[in-house]
């Protein structure tokens, strides 16, 4: 149970309901949950944005609130949709994936969209490269790169996606970390492929996780970004209530446009040696390939 207060007005929630709190957007908020604190993050019209704390903090009044820092990364995302005025509690992204893993495995194994853009990473590198696959789940793209005859280590924080992984690919390296902690990984790498992972995480928070991943590259190693391209309305970050396994979950996405793919790539001084749109369904995934310079 947590309580979301704005002076005296209080939400609680649990698994089993959903409640709200009649709040505005960059109100001071305290958000408590198991015991914990968090603070808002980003603050806009249609949504508020918290991360865990260590300790107990208060969010302040401003707009632009992407530049607070934490002395470690948060273990828990928050999402509060800000709907007519109400703030309706979201879920944790990890608790998702552990909850659906072997149904959303089970749904994606035979997706194909993917391939002709990790097929052009690979013909980038030679078979005797070490590839991280950063968000790997279930172990799909993993195995399919294996396959191929690369060196490939995956990696997720969801424990269920990896016993899944480990299970049906036993000669893999699988670890269980979170994106925001690459930097935990011993060694380096000829390739990093994030393929519709980073579309997980709030935007203000990418370029922090790329920097980490660069990192992790070998000199005049390649990494591969796919994400999901921006909505025709604008939307750059939104919360998706499913319902495809017969019950009901949530997830956290944020939308790109190519500039802004483009625009990490240059950020990090990386040359972009690749890049393609592919439609799947009604998704558009964009897709960018960029090469760390040797010094």
């Amino acid at each position: 149970m947590f309580n979301l207060t704005e002076g005296a007005r209080t939400a609680e929630h649990t698994k089993s309901e959903h409640s709200s709190a009649r709040v505005r957007a960059g109100a001071r908020l305290i958000f408590i949950y198991k015991n914990r604190s968090a603070r808002v993050v980003q603050t806009s019209n249609k949504c508020l944005r918290i991360q865990e704390s260590r300790e107990r903090c208060e969010a302040g009044q401003h707009q632009n609130q992407d530049k607070i820092s934490f002395s470690k990364s948060p273990t828990l995302l928050m999402v509060l949709d800000f709907k007519n005025g109400t703030l309706l509690v979201s879920m944790e992204l990890k608790e998702t994936y552990n909850k659906i893993a072997e149904d959303w495995v089970r749904d994606h194994d035979k997706d194909t969209w993917w391939q002709e853009g990790t097929d052009h990473f690979l013909s980038l590198l030679t078979k005797k490269s070490s590839i991280l696959d950063v968000g790997c789940g279930g172990g799909i793209k993993t195995r399919y790169i294996a396959e191929k005859g690369y060196t490939i280590t995956g990696m997720d924080f969801s424990e269920k996606m990896i016993d899944i992984a480990r299970r049906n690919n036993p000669a893999i390296e699988f670890n269980i970390v979170d994106m925001y902690h690459v930097d935990d990984l011993d060694g380096a790498f000829d390739g990093i492929f994030i393929q519709a992972a980073l579309l997980h995480i709030p935007k203000s928070r990418v370029l922090e996780v790329l920097i980490k991943t660069k990192e992790k590259l070998n000199p005049n190693g390649l990494l591969y970004i796919a994400v999901k391209a921006m909505r025709e309305d604008g939307t750059e970050e939104n919360i998706k209530i499913e319902h495809d396994y017969g019950y009901e979950y949530q997830r956290f996405f944020s939308y790109f446009s190519s500039e802004e793919i483009k625009g990490y790539f240059n950020t990090l001084n990386m040359e972009i040696v690749w890049e393609d749109q592919k439609g799947s369904n009604q998704t558009n995934w964009i897709q960018v390939i960029g090469k760390k310079k040797a010094t």
